[in-house]
């Protein structure tokens, strides 16, 4: 399923797009079973990332945004170590 955001004719609106029903409830039946589009928040939250993107072309596309950060390892400080 593709999805093709439209330029919109007000300003402050950067982009909107249409999701068609039938499609959608598809989609989202498969989506809530992959694991790796889903983002978790600090509070527990789960969300999936949609990002609006612009082509050589100069046409909006909207694509699902897979990127997971790995986890930041927080090293201790031990000055009682000599090197």
């Amino acid at each position: 399923m593709g999805y093709t955001p439209k330029k919109p004719n007000k300003d402050f609106v950067k982009a909107t797009f249409g999701l068609r029903k039938d499609q959608f409830t598809e989609f989202m039946r498969d989506a809530l079973k992959d694991d790796g589009l889903w983002k978790e928040d600090k509070n527990g939250n789960y969300w999936l990332n949609i990002d609006i993107l612009e082509s050589r072309e100069g046409t909006l596309y909207a694509k699902i945004n897979k990127f997971n950060p790995e986890p930041q390892i927080e090293v201790e400080d031990n000055k009682d170590i000599p090197f």
